[in-house]
């Protein structure tokens, strides 16, 4: 009742919608059309990755402890430790970078995959609507064809029996016409 009243709030919830529908435009999942086509859902990977990156960055790092003189010089220890083991770990650390680029460019490329479903989705859903357009029309034209071949017969034999009828009184007309010419040809 409050978002009926002010436009302020009115206006940021429009303005939450439209991200909103970005975001889903942009990394699109669900079902989608009226096909039942579920996009697959790319959360659970992109949390991996997430993961992953965290303890990429942990790598070569020294643990916190409280402050103190027997905690400093552990800390110290640690720190000396990391460093003489920093060539060691160099490559690991940069392997594993480059997978986490990897793993973000597939993600990036399921993205795009996920949109060009979601493109064909529509196009297929367009496509549908305008053959449901064009067939209506020809349901009804079948439906007249149909209603006509329902009644051929009954017409054909109206026809028959005008078409005899009508011969029959083409051949008195001429036989009339025979009969007069006759008649005067003889007189």
């Amino acid at each position: 009742m409050a978002a009926e009243q002010d436009p302020a709030l009115r206006e940021l919830e429009q303005a939450v919608r439209e991200i909103q529908d970005r975001v889903r435009a942009r990394h699109p999942q669900g079902e989608r059309g009226n096909f039942g086509v579920t996009l697959p859902s790319l959360l659970p990977l992109l949390h991996s990755r997430d993961a992953a990156e965290a303890k990429v960055a942990a790598i070569g790092t020294v643990n916190p402890r409280p402050p103190g003189l027997k905690n400093n010089l552990i800390q110290k220890w640690k720190r000396f430790v990391a460093r003489v083991l920093d060539w060691h770990v160099r490559e690991q650390v940069e392997f594993n970078r480059a997978q986490m680029n990897c793993v973000q460019a597939t993600l990036e490329a399921f993205n795009d995959h996920n949109r060009a479903l979601e493109a064909i989705a529509v196009a297929i859903g367009e496509c549908h609507s305008r053959i449901e357009a064009r067939v209506e029309p020809l349901k009804n034209r079948a439906a007249e064809l149909a209603d006509i071949t329902k009644h051929w017969h009954e017409w054909r034999k109206e026809w028959e029996r005008n078409l005899a009828i009508n011969e029959t009184q083409f051949l008195r007309s001429v036989a009339d016409l025979q009969s007069g010419f006759s008649h005067r040809s003889t007189m």
